[in-house]
């Protein structure tokens, strides 16, 4: 295997990998949302980042945008906890491989 494989099998088929994985989604998640309200905003970097991502913040949409930021770092979270309950508790290596893969 090559040096790009070996990082991918590492990535996704090891505790660690999986952890530093989930961490990193919810490290970006929270800087590209940090920046589109309070004093990143006022400054101007929200504006920004809504260009680069093409969103649309409707003031009335602020809620929906809210709920949904927050359970999607709660999902992340739930499976970080998981990947790290998976490797403390002795488990067969084929229950480890099927809770992972879910």
């Amino acid at each position: 295997m090559g040096k790009k494989q070996n990082r991918l099998a590492f990535l996704f088929t090891t505790t660690r990998g999986l952890i530093l994985g989930n961490i990193a989604i919810i490290g970006l998640i929270v800087a590209v949302f940090g920046t589109l309200s309070g004093p990143m905003k006022e400054v101007g970097i929200g504006s920004i980042v809504e260009k680069l991502t093409g969103m649309d913040l409707n003031p009335q949409e602020r809620e929906g945008r809210i709920i949904m930021l927050y359970h999607t770092i709660a999902i992340a979270f739930l499976s970080l906890l998981v990947y790290i309950i998976t490797d403390i508790v002795k488990m067969k290596a084929e229950q480890v491989k099927n809770i992972r893969n879910t």
